[in-house]
């Protein structure tokens, strides 16, 4: 590690900023180097293992993890991942993502030509402009900072509600508002009226974000319980207990972090990132005489 190298973690911050602007492949030099810009300096240890563990991987795998064309491994599928693929929705043009709802069906071709007939380039102009206004004007116009949790983005729009809002918006609102129980409560009714539908993503990985959101703002409990939450329905998420082993170490709680590790390692055996770190946690410092 940097530490072990006599470095700092800002130095390994560069670092790794520098490798993920220049992976030479264009399509993932600009998701990758777009987040990392955008979040490495608020990482911990736990996360840029796990952005390095991404930085190490095959270009090709990792652009196919991001398009959904393969399966994100277990060991990569994270906070993390998730964030990167977010940033993959948000670049990717319509038509190829209209072409990915398609399962294959039609070609690249086919999906132009759609684009080319349906959003003609005015309205695309129009539509992007409004988006810019939104997160460049009104959002801080508002108060609020343009995050991920707050930025308008083709996910928020195209969910068919009534108020377009991202599970991450609506959860922190009510957390932010009214507490955990509060968001809790929330995620158990949209969950009842909108799984299995596009409306919200509720997959595995989705109170991931939402609870390093509230890790983040120094809300370690109310992190913990949407973690548990999520546990109700993704009870074999190795995913879920690194998360609960990385804030519970955040909050200095190193007895609750061993635990969730070694829970996250049963799950996932050939997690490098959960191993490693359970082997700094409980192996004793040299004794000095």
């Amino acid at each position: 590690t940097d530490l072990e190298q006599g470095g700092s973690s800002e130095n390994r911050r560069k670092r790794l900023l520098f490798r993920a602007q220049r992976r030479g492949f264009k399509e993932v030099d600009l998701i990758f180097g777009a987040w990392a810009d955008a979040n490495l300096a608020r990482l911990n240890e736990i996360e840029m293992d796990q952005f390095e563990a991404l930085l190490t991987a095959k270009d090709q795998d990792v652009y196919a993890w991001l398009r959904g064309a393969q399966d994100v491994p277990p060991e990569h599928d994270n906070p993390v991942f998730a964030g990167l693929k977010a940033v993959c929705q948000q670049q990717s043009p319509r038509w190829k993502r209209a072409l990915a709802a398609t399962n294959g069906a039609m070609d690249e071709a086919v999906g132009k030509m759609y684009v080319a007939k349906y959003f003609p380039a005015e309205d695309k102009a129009r539509i992007l402009k409004m988006v810019a206004d939104i997160n460049g004007k009104y959002l801080t116009g508002a108060g609020l900072t343009m995050d991920a949790r707050n930025s308008v983005t083709c996910e928020t729009c195209h969910h068919g509600l009534a108020k377009p809002r991202t599970l991450r918006n609506a959860l922190g609102g009510a957390l932010d508002a009214k507490g955990v129980d509060s968001a809790v409560a929330l995620y158990r009714e949209l969950r009842t009226r909108y799984y299995g539908t596009a409306a919200y993503d509720l997959s595995e990985s989705a109170l991931l974000g939402v609870a390093n959101d509230a890790s983040r703002a120094n809300k370690t409990p109310a992190a913990l319980a949407l973690l548990k939450l999520n546990l109700e329905f993704y009870e074999k998420s190795a995913g879920t207990y690194s998360a609960m082993a990385n804030i519970s170490l955040a909050g200095n709680d190193t007895a609750s972090a061993i635990a969730a590790l070694k829970k996250a390692i049963e799950l996932q055996p050939n997690n490098p990132q959960a191993q490693g770190l359970l082997t700094r946690l409980t192996t004793k410092p040299p004794q000095t005489r």
